[in-house]
């Protein structure tokens, strides 16, 4: 950033410099000076493009964002009421009155009791037809017998 300001700013300049000792490498701690001529383009265009990527990088969505809206969309729900369902705060109220069945779920009932019963007569038919054969054999065995 100093940089594109337009100074070259070092901390411990020296620290790799292979001719000087070890407590020289570290004199002087840090340097500051102004930069060469003929570097304002490029000081520009870095400036930009780290701007930009910076602009960027902060309008993009995060997962925290997604956190603080489910967050609010659950605040939002708990202050309405919408969150849990009043169905048996409903019945609750509704506790002492009769519970009457409309006219067409009489019809339905009666219609599914008729089909019932078709199909419980046709098994007992069925197990009578049964019974009658095993009978009929046993005669036949009874009278093979004699």
């Amino acid at each position: 950033m100093i940089w594109i300001l337009g100074y070259e700013f070092w901390f411990l300049p020296n620290l790799f410099d292979e001719d000087l000792g070890f407590i020289e490498s570290f004199i002087p701690l840090y340097s500051c000076e102004r930069t060469k001529s003929g570097q304002l383009i490029y000081r520009v265009s870095i400036a930009v493009a780290f701007f930009s990527f910076s602009y960027w990088a902060v309008t993009q969505p995060s997962e925290f964002d997604g956190f603080v809206a489910a967050q609010g969309d659950f605040i939002k729900d708990l202050y309405a009421g919408t969150l849990l369902s009043d169905m048996s705060q409903n019945d609750k109220e509704n506790i002492d009155k009769p519970k009457m069945p409309s006219l067409e779920d009489l019809l339905k009932n009666l219609d599914s009791d008729d089909e019932e019963e078709e199909v419980e007569k046709t098994e007992e038919e069925a197990m009578d037809a049964l019974f009658d054969s095993l009978m009929d054999e046993e005669e036949v065995l009874d009278e093979d017998e004699e």
